[in-house]
Parts: C-alpha cells; sequence; structure tokens
C-alpha cells in the first residue's frame, strides 16, 4: 500500500511518462535499423511491407499522441474528441502488434514491445 502510494506520485508519474515517450522512438528506430540490415532480404515482400508498415504505424502513433499532448499544453482544442482519439490509437496499436508478428528476430521483439508500450502510456495517462 505505501509503494502504491509513493509509486503514484505526480513526479513519478511524470517521470514514467517522460521514460515511456523516449523508449518508445528508440526501440521502434532500433526495429527499423535491425530490418534493414539483416531480416528485410530473409523476408517475401509481403512480409517485408507488413513489418515496416508496423514500425512505421508505431512511430505515427507516437507523433499523434506528442502532438495532441502540446495542443493541450498550449490550450488549443482540437476538432476531435477525446474519445476518438483514444479509440483510434487504441487500434492503431493493435494493428501494429499484429503486423509485428509478420517480422523475424529481434526487430519483431522490439516493434511489440514499443507497441507494448505505447499501450502502457495510454492507460496510464487515461487512469491518471
Amino acid at each position: 500500500m505505501v509503494l502504491w502510494a509513493i509509486w503514484s506520485l505526480p513526479a513519478i508519474h511524470y517521470s514514467r511518462q517522460i521514460v515511456l515517450v523516449l523508449a518508445i522512438p528508440v526501440l521502434a528506430l532500433l526495429a527499423l535499423r535491425g530490418w534493414a540490415m539483416c531480416v528485410r532480404k530473409d523476408l517475401p515482400p509481403w512480409r517485408n511491407g507488413l513489418g515496416l508498415a508496423s514500425i512505421l504505424i508505431t512511430l505515427f502513433n507516437l507523433l499523434m499522441l506528442l502532438i495532441f499532448f502540446l495542443l493541450a499544453v498550449l490550450r488549443l482544442r482540437p476538432d476531435i474528441p477525446g474519445d476518438t482519439l483514444l479509440g483510434a490509437v487504441s487500434f492503431l496499436v493493435l494493428l501494429s502488434i499484429s503486423f509485428g508478428f509478420a517480422l523475424r528476430g529481434t526487430p519483431r521483439v522490439q516493434v511489440i514491445l514499443a507497441d507494448l508500450l505505447m499501450a502502457a502510456l495510454l492507460y496510464i495517462n487515461v487512469s491518471f
């Protein structure tokens, strides 16, 4: 109980968000590098397409969340309701995870982990 109270402090909450926001693009870019250097030549074209789409969807999701965060910080109101954004990002996370299984080896683990961290980032922001 005491550990949960310490873990849910606002300073720790923001540091968790910063770590997640930094880890997601690092993992996605490592997956892109691993795919381009090793895995790409071993996979058929359809699996290459799905794997690349998974990595790009992950990066797009993070960019979309950061844009809406900056709009909220600047007190500009986007025309998209929050539940619509949450639904779209959640759908794209699931789509990216399913496309990520088309990859092989370390890039598969990296892109799926990046998407799971994106889901954790969504959960942290919604539950707090």
